[in-house]
């Protein structure tokens, strides 16, 4: 399930480091961090932009974040046409920054990857060990991932009027059909940063790269409780109470609930939550109450 959004800010010079940083934390070709199929964004990281979403330069998806990023930077050689290298090359010849951020989801969605087959052979991410029971379930993966673009996209085109600079397209029709009724309402906002929020990480991308705590943090416990407040999430709706409309309080309410459910007693998760509060990872973050620490 799509839940958890990374981000960061980079110059040209840091595209192969926040490439690699990617890279460690949505291979495809482990269990670490998050799966590699997600919906990712290019952004204007100017602050003075207020507007909710209206950073945003570019929405795509990709299979595999890091090729796909990769291919839009230049970093690996692809068709013009089919990137925005150009138009990323026209960027920084005017700007000394750009945004990039992506929605991630767990490992567990992990879809079928080139990188993934040539690393396990033809079984692909059914080879990698501990798949979840989820990874068939067309709600999620790549299905999920290609109708969610199509509703951020035409989201955006509703808010601001046109698609988004670099877009030539409006994404697939099922999304475009549904926006106003999911995540795509407060996705926007929180891609392109001009809302902070708990469902968004606490350090950027390439600052996760090299701190295991804080990647476990955001990709256990924290993406649990952003996965389990939404209210298409059929499957762990009985385990807690939901609201039509997610927020940060709700998810810092879910993180409470969860380190005392029974159903995740034997899991990590209680010792994350405890460690996130002793370690002050969220303080002053959006939803946190002042009297949790």
């Amino acid at each position: 399930m799509l839940a958890t959004i990374l981000h960061d800010v980079f110059e040209v010079s840091e595209a192969p480091a926040l490439r690699d940083a990617l890279d460690e934390l949505c291979s495809p070709t482990d269990n670490y961090g998050w799966a590699s199929t997600g919906i990712y964004c290019f952004f204007n990281p100017d602050p003075n932009i207020k507007a909710p979403g209206r950073r945003i330069l570019y929405i795509g998806r990709a299979v595999d974040l890091t090729e796909r990023f990769a291919q839009h930077v230049g970093l690996i050689h692809f068709p013009a046409n089919n990137c925005k290298r150009e138009s990323i090359t026209r960027w920084f010849e005017e700007h000394p920054r750009l945004g990039f951020s992506c929605c991630v989801q767990s490992p567990f969605d992990q879809v079928n990857t080139h990188r993934e087959r040539s690393q396990y052979g033809s079984r692909g991410s059914g080879a990698i060990p501990a798949r979840g029971p989820l990874v068939d379930n067309p709600e999620y993966g790549q299905e999920y991932a290609v109708e969610l673009e199509g509703a951020l996209i035409e989201m955006f085109r509703v808010l601001h009027g046109d698609w988004p600079l670099w877009n030539r397209g409006g994404g697939d029709k099922r999304g475009q059909a549904r926006v106003g009724r999911g995540r795509e309402v407060w996705m926007l906002p929180m891609l392109d940063g001009t809302q902070d929020s708990l469902f968004r990480s606490r350090l950027s991308i390439r600052e996760l790269a090299t701190d295991t705590m804080a990647t476990q943090f955001e990709s256990n416990a924290l993406h649990v409780a952003r996965v389990m407040v939404f209210p298409d999430m059929p499957i762990l709706r009985p385990l807690l109470g939901y609201t039509p409309v997610p927020t940060d309080l709700d998810v810092m309410q879910t993180l409470v609930d969860l380190a005392s459910n029974p159903f995740f007693q034997q899991t990590e998760l209680p010792a994350d939550m405890q460690q996130i509060k002793e370690s002050g990872y969220l303080r002053r973050a959006p939803g946190v109450p002042g009297d949790w620490w």
